[in-house]
Order: structure tokens, then sequence, then C-alpha cells
């Protein structure tokens, strides 16, 4: 399976980015770059306008050899979704960082990032790991995860096993609070969408799958 991380560095420990970009290609979108550079991750596609990052930063990724994909600030597409164009020939794309922070509008941008492209499987953080469903079922350990949080992004019929309120065939429509939350009784809970698409946020306590 072809893999690809996209690395935006926001509320994210080097032990977490060193096990994701391990055997994946690594791009890196602004000030993620400059993450990178500081922690000594190989970066393969640097992606942005360099808002982000100082002159020096600048400087120093112009001099890594890395291949660059400068944008000019003025644009019609976020530096995480011009990278995400650079990632249609991989199966399989996680993005790193981007959920916390004081823009939350880019987040709200990823969250449909994650909603729009089937191959972008995830966002996380050291605190939080988001995912999008659709007519499956998935597992989640009680000790990686604190807090699990579901949202219909589109009506959805869901079932919830080994959760302190499990659900059998529920009915989850856009904008029902119910599935806001929820705590893990077993040693795995399980989560299946039978129809629609789901929001699933991790309150993480490990690392997640």
């Amino acid at each position: 399976m072809e893999r690809a991380v996209i690395v935006l560095g926001q509320n994210l420990s080097e032990e977490l980015a060193l096990k994701r970009c391990a055997d994946a290609t690594v791009f890196a979108a602004d000030q993620g770059a400059a993450y990178c550079l500081r922690h000594h991750i190989p970066m393969d596609v640097i992606v942005g306008d360099f808002d982000s990052v100082s002159q020096e930063e600048k400087d120093a990724l112009l001099e890594s050899g890395t291949r660059i994909v400068e944008l000019p600030h003025h644009k019609d597409v976020t530096d995480t979704a011009e990278a995400l164009s650079h990632c249609k020939e991989f199966d399989e794309v996680r993005i790193l960082g981007g959920i916390a922070g004081n823009r939350i509008e880019h987040f709200i941008a990823n969250i449909d990032l994650l909603r729009l492209r089937p191959n972008v499987t995830s966002m996380e953080d050291d605190d939080s790991y988001i995912t999008v469903l659709s007519n499956t079922s998935v597992f989640f350990s009680k000790e990686e995860s604190e807090y699990v949080s579901i949202f219909a992004l589109e009506d959805a019929i869901v079932s919830l096993k080994g959760f302190e309120y499990p659900l059998d065939h529920y009915s989850l429509s856009r904008g029902d609070p119910l599935g806001v939350s929820n705590e893990i009784l077993d040693d795995v809970g399980e989560i299946s969408v039978h129809e629609g698409l789901l929001l699933v946020i991790v309150h993480k306590t490990a690392f997640c799958p």
C-alpha cells in the first residue's frame, strides 16, 4: 500500500510524527515544513506560501534540496488542499496536525477534506484522532481512547458495541448531539456505520490505529 503523510505540525509530538512518517512519503505543508526541519524528519515535498515560517526557516528549507511547490499568498486553496492534490496516487493519506491552534477555519476546511477525499483516512495530533466512516466497522481500544464522539455528516444508521452508551441501528441525524463524549467500557469498542456518513473524534490517551 502506498502511504502518504501531510505534516501540518500543530500540537504534534516528535514521537507521533516519527511513527506516522516512517515508511511513508512525507508532504510538509507550510509551517509543517519548519516543524519537520526542527525535528529532523526527512521530507519528500514541501508545499506552501511560507507565510507561517520565519525568513531564516524559509532559507533553510530552500537550501534543503527538497522539492518545493511554492504557492502565491493570494490563492483559492489552502496549503493542505494543495498538498492533497499531489497525493491522488496514494492509497492512504494521513494528516498530522491541523486540529489545534487559533485558526479554527482551517480545521473546518480540513474536516471537509476528510469528508470529500476517499483516500484521506485520518487527521491526528497528540490529543485527537479524527476519521470519517461509511459502510464499515472500526474498533478502538479502551487503552487508547478516553472519549469517543460521533457526528452525522449525512444522516446515518449507527451501532455501538462495548460503549457506556451502546446503540443498535440508531438513526443519527445531522445536528443530533447524542454521540458526544461516549466512553469504551469493554477492552475494545466497535463502531458500525450501516448507512450514511459518520465523523468520529477520539480523545486519545495513547496512539490510535
